[in-house]
């Protein structure tokens, strides 16, 4: 009876100290936002703006501040000079490339600073992976004022590895959706139902790279081509 007494209380305290596990979550956004003084940052989505929750994003253990559903930033600079102009940009990574038509870049906005603050409207659509980016914003000098680091996670959404119209199926279909997102037709995101899928080289961007292998891929070319779709 001692040693039945004695398991008992063991076990309370084990159900006591426990904490539920956390998981990954399944839904998109950015989470872990860096911050800086006199920089503001008001998560949306397309419909207003996105409350942050506490929640394990990548299933780490630990719990993130995440913004579920969140695609596009308001970004106001609270120590600007008036009437300078100013850029705020999003980059894949820590540092700022060197040249404007880099593929690191997922949105660029300028804006003119009204009074001591300068506002921005960010939205970048090319995110298809969970990334490290880096928030930066520049004056007229060319001179870093803010550089913040920013987190998107891309969620769990299955799917099939160039299948972006997610019939089940890698085939010509999936090319030439690919061939137009990348010239940029209008309204060929709608007909994209797994954007992720196209980043074929799971560099967090979407670029002719990716065309490129899709393209020797359904061409039959074999080899180190066919190892991207083998995931």
């Amino acid at each position: 009876m001692k040693r039945i007494v004695i398991f008992l209380a063991v076990f309370i305290m084990i159900l006591g100290s426990a904490s539920p596990a956390l998981a990954a979550s399944s839904e998109q956004g950015f989470y872990n936002p860096g911050s800086a003084a006199d920089l503001s940052i008001t998560f949306r989505d397309a419909s207003g703006t996105v409350t942050s929750v506490l929640e394990d994003v990548d299933g780490s253990g630990t719990a993130d501040t995440f913004y579920p559903g969140s695609d596009r930033l308001t970004v106001t600079f609270s120590n600007a000079v008036s009437g300078e102009e100013y850029l705020a940009m999003l980059v894949r990574g820590t540092s700022l490339p060197t040249n404007l038509e880099d593929s690191k870049y997922y949105d660029i906005r300028q804006s003119t600073a009204s009074g001591s603050s300068v506002t921005f409207e960010l939205y970048p659509k090319r995110i298809t992976n969970s990334i490290q980016m880096t928030l930066f914003i520049t004056n007229s000098n060319d001179e870093t004022v803010i550089s913040v680091p920013m987190y998107y996670w891309a969620g769990h959404s299955a799917y099939l590895i160039g299948d972006g119209n997610d019939d089940g199926r890698v085939n010509m279909q999936d090319r030439v959706l690919l061939t137009r997102y990348i010239a940029e037709w209008d309204g060929v995101e709608q007909e994209i139902k797994k954007m992720g899928a196209f980043d074929i080289n799971s560099d967090g961007d979407i670029t002719q790279r990716d065309r490129l292998i899709l393209s020797r891929y359904l061409a039959r070319w074999g080899g180190s081509w066919n190892s991207y779709f083998d995931q």
